[in-house]
């Protein structure tokens, strides 16, 4: 029986680490978002070509690090199939009109563009909230699974 416990308790283990990564990764590209945000009011307000692209740059940092996160989400889901059934986590993020925003450079255009980082830092921070929900309850999981091993907890009480 303790075979199972400490097998069981792998798989949790895994599953909390790639989850962790995620969650990580997920902060970095809510971080660039928020940096672009901020310089995106910047541009808004008093906008130049230099606001634009310290803006734009930090939108396309967020865009590569989104695609890490995706793939560290993957690796995530795969430890969740190894202990149970989790809802499949998404992360929803659409490119910003980088030419619109250098060429057209208007307070519509930047307005747009503003919009689009808000959504996806929005999106962004309900996926950090799905994972650390479903941390939490692997590690509850965890906990229970170490105090049966011990003999604290029997099946039955659960």
């Amino acid at each position: 029986m303790s075979a199972n416990y400490k097998r069981e308790i792998n798989y949790l283990d895994r599953a909390i680490k790639s989850g962790e990564i995620a969650y990580k990764k997920l902060a970095k590209v809510r971080d660039e978002l928020s940096s672009a945000s901020r310089w995106g009011i910047l541009d808004t307000i008093k906008g130049k070509w230099l606001t634009t692209f310290i803006k734009q740059r930090k939108i396309k940092e967020a865009g590569k690090i989104a695609d890490e996160a995706v793939l560290a989400i993957n690796a995530f889901e795969r430890e969740l199939a190894n202990v149970s059934n989790y809802t499949t986590l998404k992360i929803k993020m659409s490119k910003p009109a980088a030419l619109a925003d250098y060429f057209l450079d208007s307070t519509v255009v930047d307005v747009i563009v503003q919009m689009q980082v808000r959504k996806n830092r929005k999106n962004v921070e309900r996926t950090m909230k799905q994972i650390q929900g479903i941390l939490a309850e692997l590690r509850d999981e965890k906990a229970i699974l170490r105090r049966m091993e011990r003999g604290e907890v029997f099946e039955k009480e659960i």
